[in-house]
C-alpha cells in the first residue's frame, strides 16, 4: 500500500495488523476500507492500535536506562574523600585510598601529602562516569575549584578520578590520579566575597556536622549533596559568636567576609 510504518514498534504492529485483518473478514467493510486513501487507512490503523492499548489488549514497553547499583556508593566515597581533603584531614583520607597504591609506596601518609601539593578543593561537580554495572575500575570526571593556597583566586580544574572496587565491596581512589589535572579552557576565578551593606543582616548557612565554612546558598555546590539543603542557619550579626567564630566564608557561593 506504500504506507510508511518505520515508527511503529514490531509487537504493536503485529497486534494492530491482526486487528485490521479481523475487520477485513466482513466483505462489506472490506469494500469500504478499499475506498480509503493510504493516509486515511494509516490513521485508522493507528486508531485501532491506540484503542487496543487503552483496553489493555497490548502493552507499550518503556525503554528504561539500565540500573547502576554502584553509582551511588562510588560517588558517595569520592565525595567523602574530597570533603576530607577540603578539611585537610589527610589521615582520614588514607582510609579511602586504594590498597594497591598504599602497598606501592613506602609511606602512604607522606606520599599522599606530596600528591595533594598544598591544594584545597573548594567545590566538586561530577561531569561523567565511565564504565557500568559490574566494572571494578571506573573513572569519574569532575570539575573543582582548587585553592592552591598561594594568595591567588581559586581556579577551576578538571580531574579524572580513578576509582577501584575492592574485595570488601567498597570503592577506593587511586591517589596517583590527583597528580594530573587540567585547567578548564575558560579558566574562571571563583566568585569574590561581597561585603554586606550596612544595616543588612542576611541568613547564612552551614553544615552542623563539619562547620568549616559558612554559605549564602543553602544548596552550595561546594558541599556534599547528602548535606543539601544545609540545615544549619544563623544571622550575619552572629558570625563572631560561638560556634561560628572560626568558620571561613565560602568563595564558591560568594559568602560575605567578616567585618573588620
Amino acid at each position: 500500500m506504500g504506507m510508511k510504518m518505520k515508527f511503529m514498534h514490531m509487537k504493536r504492529l503485529t497486534a494492530v495488523l491482526a486487528a485490521v485483518m479481523i475487520l477485513f473478514t466482513s466483505t462489506a467493510l472490506a469494500q469500504d476500507l478499499s475506498t480509503l486513501t493510504d493516509d486515511e487507512l494509516l490513521a485508522l490503523w493507528i486508531d485501532v492500535g491506540n484503542e487496543m492499548v487503552n483496553r489493555g489488549m497490548i502493552g507499550v514497553q518503556q525503554a528504561d536506562e539500565p540500573e547502576d547499583p554502584d553509582k551511588r556508593d562510588l560517588l558517595g566515597r569520592m565525595n567523602d574523600f574530597f570533603s576530607l581533603w577540603s578539611q585537610n584531614r589527610q589521615s582520614d583520607m588514607q582510609e579511602y585510598c586504594a590498597s594497591d597504591w598504599k602497598a606501592s609506596v613506602e609511606n602512604p601518609k607522606t606520599a599522599l601529602f606530596g600528591l595533594l601539593a598544598n591544594r584545597t578543593p573548594m567545590s566538586l561537580e561530577t561531569v561523567n562516569i565511565s564504565g557500568g554495572p559490574g566494572d571494578t575500575v571506573r573513572t569519574v570526571t569532575v570539575h573543582t575549584y582548587m585553592d592552591r593556597n598561594n594568595g591567588k583566586p581559586a581556579r577551576q580544574y578538571r580531574y579524572e578520578i580513578l576509582m577501584k572496587k575492592e574485595d570488601d565491596g567498597k570503592w577506593y581512589i587511586d591517589p596517583r590520579c590527583l597528580d594530573n589535572s587540567e585547567p578548564l579552557e575558560t579558566e574562571t576565578p571563583a566568585p569574590e566575597l561581597t561585603a554586606v551593606p550596612e544595616g543588612d543582616d542576611p541568613v547564612l548557612y552551614y553544615v552542623p556536622e563539619s562547620g568549616m565554612y559558612y554559605h549564602t546558598d543553602p544548596n552550595c555546590k561546594r558541599v556534599n549533596e547528602k548535606y543539601l539543603p544545609m540545615k544549619g542557619m544563623f544571622r550575619y550579626s552572629e558570625l563572631n559568636d560561638e560556634p561560628f567564630r572560626n568558620m571561613e566564608p565560602c568563595v564558591i557561593c560568594g559568602a560575605p567576609p567578616r567585618q573588620k
